[in-house]
């Protein structure tokens, strides 16, 4: 089964196609891994979430909120326009009195200058930058923002499902040189369900960018640590 023959609706006012979206994500997750090029002590045995599909379209539905704010902020500190008003330069964190006092951010919106706090930690506060940049789809979306989509995926695995949270990837013998790509058919059932909620939430990113979430992934602390 290859995900191009699921048809994700990339949208939740239609319960029914949502479902059906899921069911596919359950089957998909489901089949059978095959042994692929890289080497796995145990070949992994595929798991089925057929019991867990509520919390499962919970799941989808949070980490689509999560990913759209997380976007949001990393657009937000790539803005030229922000950084603009302080001469291109980290405004301070907390406004002196008499100087810039005054700048209400989003004034437009009707927002107070209580936002200061929150508006600088979001857009100010990493490196600049460009973190995240997708260097395998020209153009394609940023990886940071997916770094969230990897850490609620891996705490919902281990509540839920139980066990250890380790995405393999893998590919058919002889595939990789020609293709450099992995191949969904050799991996394991929680490298499937990143990917494939990866690309609901934008479907131009490959698997390959999903595997580099994962490789970073495994040094984020678990929630609440």
């Amino acid at each position: 089964m290859k995900r191009d023959d699921l048809d994700p609706p990339f949208a939740f006012d239609d319960e029914a196609a949502f479902d059906h979206w899921i069911d596919d994500v359950i089957a998909w997750v489901n089949y059978p891994v095959l042994e692929g090029e890289v080497y796995f002590k145990d070949q992994p045995k595929p798991v089925d979430l057929s019991n867990f599909r509520d919390p499962l379209k919970l799941l989808v539905r949070e980490v689509t909120e999560a990913y759209t704010a997380e976007l949001d902020a990393h657009n937000l500190r790539r803005d030229p326009e922000e950084w603009k008003e302080w001469g291109g330069k980290k405004p301070p964190r907390k406004l002196k009195q008499g100087k810039k006092s005054d700048y209400i951010y989003g004034e437009d919106t009707g927002a107070g200058h209580g936002d200061w706090d929150e508006h600088w930690r979001t857009t100010f506060q990493a490196p600049r930058g460009n973190p995240g940049t997708n260097r395998v789809v020209e153009g394609g979306p940023s990886l940071a923002p997916l770094h969230v989509v990897y850490s609620m995926v891996r705490d919902w695995w281990q509540q839920r499902v139980g066990g250890s949270f380790e995405p393999r990837f893998s590919y058919k013998r002889q595939q990789r040189a020609k293709t450099k790509e992995y191949d969904p058919d050799y991996c394991n059932s929680e490298a499937r369900l990143l990917t494939y909620i990866a690309t609901w939430l934008d479907d131009r990113y490959e698997i390959n960018n999903v595997q580099s979430v994962c490789t970073a992934g495994r040094r984020i602390p678990k929630s609440g640590e």
